[in-house]
């Protein structure tokens, strides 16, 4: 297969790889700031929690921040790996690098397709909770 045949395919795709890599670098700054907000919370300890009022110490603080950090270096990865295997496979005609960038595209859709399932599952339980407290009540 030649991937460079196609000019329309080949301006898209170009497309996608771009805006991809700001995504995902976008992403991974994100993710970082969660992370250094993680060591903060925990660095501060119960100070932290104390003085906003929380009532919580800095553990709860560094694990909240540090899923969500997860939740956001994870998929960037994903995504950068797409972008730079793809550019590389395109750029070079190469469709194993080519191909292997949509397979980290497919893992960073599929990530993002079941967390959105569980807080849409989340979503429906806080309701139905909402719901039977308000008949309890």
């Amino acid at each position: 297969m030649k991937l460079t045949e196609n000019k329309d395919f080949y301006n898209s795709v170009d497309k996608i790889i771009y805006w991809s890599k700001l995504f995902a670098v976008l992403m991974i700054i994100g993710g970082a700031f969660f992370a250094l907000f993680a060591l903060i919370g925990l660095a501060m300890g119960s100070t932290m929690g104390d003085a906003m009022g929380l009532g919580v110490g800095g553990g709860a603080i560094f694990f909240i921040y540090a899923v969500l950090a997860a939740l956001y270096l994870v998929p960037a990865i994903w995504l950068l790996n797409f972008s730079n295997k793809s550019r590389k496979g395109l750029n070079n005609d190469d469709e194993g690098l080519f191909v292997e960038g949509f397979v980290n595209l497919g893992k960073y859709y599929k990530f993002w397709g079941v967390t959105t399932a569980i807080i849409l599952g989340l979503y429906l339980l806080f309701f139905l909770a909402a719901i039977i407290g308000a008949i309890a009540f």
